[in-house]
């Protein structure tokens, strides 16, 4: 599904961001695509995952575009 949407919006994958809340199948996903993977973990719930990036307000976005 994330490259039938790079594929239609015309931009590469590495051009790219993808914002998701769940660990597996958001942030796996967009990797796996080549995508960059943003983790929305508004509660603080991932604290422990070090090796993604986390916001925690959608806001944030515009600090990686």
């Amino acid at each position: 599904i994330f490259r039938s949407g790079l594929k239609d919006a015309g931009v590469s994958p590495a051009d790219s961001l993808y914002v998701g809340d769940h660990l597996r199948h958001d942030v796996e996903g967009a990797k796996i695509a080549g995508m960059i993977p943003l983790l929305i973990d508004r509660s603080d719930r991932h604290v422990d995952e070090k090796e993604m990036v986390r916001i925690s307000d959608l806001r944030e976005i515009f600090n990686f575009v």
